[in-house]
């Protein structure tokens, strides 16, 4: 399984919590209007891929801008079903995409997300995902839509809360409830995410609460999108056994943060400490599902294990 790991090798430069009165951008700054999209780029290793992915903007004057998410910028194919019809805010997919605390700092990859949660930050108000990348699905199973929310300071809260105000068209106007319905896969994993966030305004939770609760986000995300791809009649105990694997594999990445936070070790050292657990719970999956269920839901080669040591040789 290759991984967009990129990112540690080219380092890059109301309901809703946008809908802050406090935000630092006022609503009457000019903001640059045009198109977004998200761009593909497999990174392989040992043989298999999955896809790196970054945003490219075009705006009114013609001039193209890209959006690194951790990795390279350049060579991709333009992603299925990313592009908006209407025009787009692209002052705030840049602020979303590149700026702090939207985009976390390269010490912090793999703990609050991929190149995948990074792009769909950017992508947040156009009611588009990069669901379409190869292996987004592994990924979100761990980190959800839109990055880990228990790293506060880098969570999406936080994004929405300090980004300028979305001038473009208010797509996300919907109800929650109503986008909940609708069947359209990216629709829905939007709205999961603000009836996650709607729950949280206003509480003053705990560690433990905070950790609880985005375990049942991730429960419900995961849900979602196992029915999708294998059918509303795929087994529950089969769904909640492949939940429980990945709540062990989060129990052990949150001890591996922590070391990492107090041992700095070298990089190829934290890769291969993150490589054997996610190759853990991919081998977890793999018990669980069949080799098409897994190759189906996850778009990755079933056969082919994480090596990330070799990726520093490459």
């Amino acid at each position: 399984m290759a991984l967009c790991f990129l990112g540690l090798l080219f380092a890059c430069g109301g309901d809703d919590p946008a809908e802050n009165p406090d935000n630092p951008s006022p609503a009457d700054e000019a903001h640059t209007m045009g198109d977004v999209w998200a761009m593909a780029y497999p990174t392989s290793i040992v043989g298999s891929a999955a896809d790196h992915t970054y945003l490219q903007g075009l705006d009114e004057d013609g001039r193209l801008t890209s959006w690194m998410c951790f990795g390279k910028d350049t060579d991709g194919q333009e992603l299925a079903d990313t592009r908006t019809d209407a025009m787009a805010d692209l002052t705030v997919v840049e602020f979303m995409a590149a700026e702090e605390p939207c985009k976390w700092p390269i010490t912090f990859y793999l703990r609050v997300g991929v190149c995948h949660q990074c792009a769909n930050r950017g992508l947040y108000y156009t009611g588009k995902t990069v669901a379409n990348a190869t292996g987004y699905d592994f990924f979100v199973s761990i980190y959800g839509t839109y990055g880990e929310e228990t790293e506060g300071s880098y969570s999406m809260e936080k994004c929405l809360a300090a980004a300028p105000p979305w001038l473009g068209p208010d797509i996300l106007s919907l109800t929650i409830e109503k986008q909940m319905l609708i069947q359209d896969a990216q629709a829905g994993e939007i709205a999961l995410y603000r009836q996650y966030i709607q729950q949280r305004q206003g509480r003053d939770l705990n560690h433990e609460d905070r950790m609880r609760q985005w375990r049942d986000y991730l429960d419900a995300l995961f849900e979602r999108r196992i029915r999708f791809y294998l059918g509303t009649d795929f087994p529950e105990q089969t769904i909640e056994a492949l939940q429980a694997a990945r709540n062990v594999f989060l129990d052990e990445k949150e001890q591996l943060d922590i070391w990492v936070d107090t041992k700095y070790p070298e990089p190829s050292e934290m890769m291969d400490r993150y490589g054997m657990l996610l190759n853990d719970l991919a081998d977890s999956y793999k018990t669980l599902l069949t080799p098409d269920e897994y190759e189906w839901l996850f778009n990755l080669a079933y056969d082919t294990p994480v090596d990330l040591g070799r990726f520093f040789q490459q």
